[in-house]
């Protein structure tokens, strides 16, 4: 079972999992090839209380836990504001015990995205409107939004998803958004997703 293959990420990250532990292969600030692991449960377990609790940093699991850091040049900086007269980078650190690795937030999104099927969503069509959907959402939502609408869809009825592509089909980009408003409120009505400030998708009060 792999989280994420290293030819996929800048940071030449290769996580994998067996029956006991994902298994994390890594590099250091000195660039020397670290080996450790996160026990299974608590690493899945971590992916799945973070994407239910959608962008909530930091996130703890079990001694496992995942939050944003301010990098300067190499160094870290374990701060809630960026220093604005220092050249600084926002990374994610996931860290478990003593071990930790540093990523893109892309790389970790990649790691959730790509288990979002393994824990929630059970439609025996998925799979089927995978692309289908990828590709909709591409041409519909706006680049910084797409993720948290592949989610929402993801996690859904496929009477919610169908009627995405529905609308989609029709060109009718608004109608889509209305959907996908409707489904976040079913989610979090369910407590599959919480409804944060900054969404892009829900009701807001």
């Amino acid at each position: 079972m792999s989280y994420i293959r290293s030819g996929s990420n800048p940071e030449k990250l290769y996580i994998w999992g067996d029956k006991q532990n994902a298994n994390i292969i890594a590099f250091n600030e000195e660039g020397i090839k670290e080996n450790w692991c996160i026990p299974l449960d608590i690493f899945n377990g971590l992916i799945k209380k973070f994407h239910c609790h959608y962008h909530d940093y930091p996130c703890k699991y079990k001694g496992a836990q995942v939050e944003e850091v301010w990098v300067y040049e190499g160094e870290l900086e374990f701060t809630d504001e960026v220093n604005p007269l220092l050249d600084a980078e926002c990374k994610i650190k996931l860290s478990y015990k003593e071990h930790y690795v540093i990523m893109y937030e892309v790389t970790w999104k990649c790691i959730v995205y790509s288990n979002l099927k393994r824990f929630e969503v059970k439609s025996p069509v998925i799979s089927m409107l995978s692309s289908d959907l990828q590709n909709a959402i591409n041409k519909e939502i706006r680049e910084d939004l797409r993720y948290e609408a592949m989610t929402i869809l993801l996690l859904t009825t496929d009477e919610n998803r169908m009627e995405f592509l529905k609308y989609h089909r029709e060109d009718k980009g608004n109608l889509c958004c209305l959907v996908i408003d409707k489904a976040k409120e079913e989610l979090v009505k369910e407590k599959k997703l919480t409804q944060n400030e900054n969404d892009g998708f829900g009701w807001r009060g």
